[in-house]
Order: C-alpha cells, then structure tokens, then sequence
C-alpha cells in the first residue's frame, strides 16, 4: 500500500504541510499518505506530532526538530497502528491544532470510511474533538465506500489530494468552505 501511487502521495505530503505553522501540534492518523507529510515539517519550528501509527513515528524520528507524542495502546499489526482505550483516552485530554486524516473510501453520500473497527475508533475521536479536519488522500480514494464511516465529509476544513476532485464534490465544498490543494 505504502508504494501505489507514490509520487502522488509525496505531493499530498509536500501540499499538506503547507497548512502547518510553527507552534502548532497536529495529529498524523495511520495510512500510507499521512505520514508523507513528516519531511516538509523538519524546518518549521516547534510543531508536536502526535500519532499512534507505528510507521509515523518511526519517519517522525528522524527529525530532531519535531516533538513527538506517542499514542500508546494495543498493537494492530494489520494497521500498524496501536488502538484501544488506552489510545482514546491520550486522546480526549489533548487539544490538538490540526488533524490529518486518512481514509479508505470518501464519498458525499457516507463520508471518510474505514475497513477496520478500531482504527475507526480512533479516526472518531480525533474527529470529533478537534475543529480542523484535513483529509490526505489520492484521487483512488473518492467514489469509493469501506464499511465503516468515522467523519462526514462536510466536517473537514480541507481536502490535500493529487488530482481535481471529482465534480460531483464541488458544490459541497462550496456550500461548507472546504479548501481543496
């Protein structure tokens, strides 16, 4: 998963850490794109990680610049991601300036969708808590379900993606001032 679409996801990267300023801490959500992000972020100054993917925090360590947060809890190898309630619990006490989503499947109709339950778990609570949604996702991601929906896509504050959105999206991000890059 971490190789298709490559570049596409090494662009979405570059675009998305445009919205980070110094000072601010973000949350990077497990998946192959969001943690694209992490090498345009080593120059800024100040910014805190907080993640509970293994594979983020493993590309986060090597910035010495970034402050890192660790989300403890249960290991899901399938996910590499850790999940639970320990997880969930980290979560509910911080306040976080940015979050970065990933999903499986993004449509008008469901929204951001997600194959595993814990892992929606954790999409859910980030999502609910924190104001400023940005979905990272290629353009293999739109029109297409998973089982399980975490975030209506009229909640984000912005889309990062590779390719013009299909048209269909238009008038919804119109209506509710979703930035697209």
């Amino acid at each position: 998963r971490s190789n298709r679409n490559g570049m596409s996801k090494q662009s979405i990267g570059r675009l998305a850490a445009t919205l980070v300023q110094d000072n601010m801490s973000i949350f990077l959500d497990s998946g192959s794109t969001t943690m694209r992000i992490l090498p345009y972020l080593a120059d800024k100054q100040n910014v805190t990680v907080i993640t509970h993917s293994l594979m983020a925090l493993y590309e986060a360590a090597k910035y010495p610049s970034l402050h890192v947060i660790a989300l403890g809890g249960m290991y899901n190898s399938a996910t590499s991601s850790f999940v639970g309630s320990n997880t969930l619990d980290e979560l509910s006490k911080m306040a976080i300036n940015l979050v970065f989503l990933a999903a499986t499947g993004v449509t008008l109709e469901r929204g951001l969708t997600n194959t595993t339950y814990f892992e929606v778990e954790v999409k859910q609570t980030v999502a609910h808590q924190n104001p400023n949604l940005v979905l990272m996702a290629d353009h293999s991601k739109f029109g297409h379900n998973a089982l399980l929906t975490f975030c209506n896509f009229e909640d984000l504050t912005a889309v990062v993606t590779d390719q013009p959105l299909p048209e269909s999206y238009e008038s919804t991000v119109s209506r509710c001032g979703i930035r697209v890059l």
